[in-house]
């Protein structure tokens, strides 16, 4: 993990999903993608999948929102 990586905080292991702005524990399971030498971690599959076809579109102004993200999948969460 690098200590540069968006949302990561070494303190409580927990990163903050670029796609739909849940925290999310890391751990060796967590779904990650690197971008620009940076590593994102996402709560599931489907957010990584959505971020890796265009992480420009997470990255900016609107980034995490949580509003209807949709790439969340089966599970449940409560959203900033």
């Amino acid at each position: 993990m690098h200590p540069e990586s968006r949302g990561w905080n070494p303190m409580t292991t927990t990163a903050v999903d670029p796609v739909c702005g849940m925290d999310v524990e890391v751990s060796p399971s967590t779904p990650t993608a690197e971008v620009d030498a940076r590593t994102y971690y996402f709560c599931a599959p489907g957010c990584r999948k959505a971020f890796v076809k265009d992480p420009a579109s997470f990255l900016g102004e609107k980034a995490g929102s949580g509003h209807g993200c949709g790439h969340c999948g089966d599970h449940h969460h409560d959203h900033h």
